[in-house]
């Protein structure tokens, strides 16, 4: 979940913690499905590059969990 107000309660609530690249393809419809990386991410806003919270991705927050 994002604790910095992304409506996720749970991960079981992303559809890619349950199907395969293959399978959401079929789900909805793509013909192919990527993912970046976070160093991908972050070369894509340079500006914000050491500010770009990543967390709903990596796990890895900018301040500690309460």
């Amino acid at each position: 979940p994002c604790y910095y107000g992304i409506d996720t309660a749970t991960t079981s609530q992303l559809i890619a913690s349950k199907l395969s690249v293959e399978e959401i393809c079929r789900k909805i419809g793509a013909d192919s499905l990527g993912y970046l990386g976070i160093e991908s991410l972050k070369n894509m806003a340079p500006p914000l590059r050491d500010d770009l919270c990543h967390a709903c991705f990596s796990g890895e927050y900018c301040i500690k969990k309460s």
